[in-house]
């Protein structure tokens, strides 16, 4: 019979702002512990309602930290539904941060974290790549712009 060890190794992650990857954090927490109860310890939630992610896009935020240990996970704003992983290109998304939050736009390219964007309600396209986190669908229209409301 094998003997097993009840005691418990810490799991080492990275944590990283999503929006503007401006910091970086190395923590050690418990296995057991969640990825959410382990982002809140760190003070690294920008506010109650948030999500983490991992490099791929994938929300991890409820899942135990065994499950992650070694990654680099990034916390962002809360993943609402028909957002994130269900945008597609020629979406219609708005922007909900940084300077042009609220702003609608059209996707024009995806990889695994960003998405370029561009604007639609500007004299000149304006087009810049912005994270996967701060856009959202636009689900209730019907992805024309002039069908857009808030």
């Amino acid at each position: 019979m094998r003997n097993t060890c009840t005691t418990q190794k810490a799991i080492q992650i990275t944590l990283s702002n999503a929006l503007d990857q401006s910091e970086k954090r190395l923590i050690e927490i418990s296995p057991s512990q969640t990825v959410r109860q382990a982002v809140v310890d760190a003070g690294m939630a920008p506010s109650s309602q948030f999500d983490v992610f991992s490099s791929v896009g994938e929300v991890v935020t409820n899942q135990p930290a065994s499950q992650v240990d070694g990654e680099t996970l990034y916390v962002g704003p809360a993943r609402i539904a028909g957002g994130g992983n269900d945008i597609r290109v020629g979406d219609m998304v708005i922007l909900t941060a940084g300077a042009f939050m609220g702003e609608r736009a059209r996707v024009i390219r995806l990889s695994e974290l960003e998405v370029t964007i561009e604007m639609i309600n500007t004299p000149s396209p304006l087009e810049f790549t912005v994270s996967k986190g701060s856009v959202r669908s636009n689900q209730d229209t019907d992805n024309s712009p002039e069908g857009l409301w808030f």
